[in-house]
């Protein structure tokens, strides 16, 4: 049996934040709970995936990935800088999203060596 590879909070981490808008934020029912549901619930369901399977890959690759699995966090987060200038309405959740994809891009691209 392969040895799990050391350091991956990381990954443990993004697994955690992927349930959480899997099994909790996706699921608030529209008119109820709006204050902690911060984009549509599909929304939720797409980034939540996107973070288990990096998380996964990324756990199971190492190398390389990290380097595409930061690049993709840095371009999520360009992405939520440009939803939190144009909406009012979801800038409080963009810029959380935009400070959890930066930390993750930083994070990802120094282990990939």
């Amino acid at each position: 049996m392969r040895a799990a590879p050391a350091g991956l909070g990381v990954e443990v981490a993004r697994i955690a934040l992927g349930t959480a808008d899997l099994l909790v934020l996706s699921r608030v029912p529209s008119g109820q709970g709006e204050e902690h549901r911060a984009f549509p619930g599909g929304v939720h369901s797409v980034l939540g995936a996107r973070q288990l399977i990096q998380g996964a890959t990324t756990a199971r690759l190492g190398g390389a990935s990290h380097t595409v699995g930061g690049c993709v966090d840095a371009l999520h987060a360009v992405s939520m800088v440009g939803v939190a200038v144009v909406s009012s309405r979801f800038r409080r959740a963009a810029v959380v999203q935009v400070a959890i994809a930066s930390a993750l891009a930083l994070i990802e691209l120094r282990r990939r060596s």
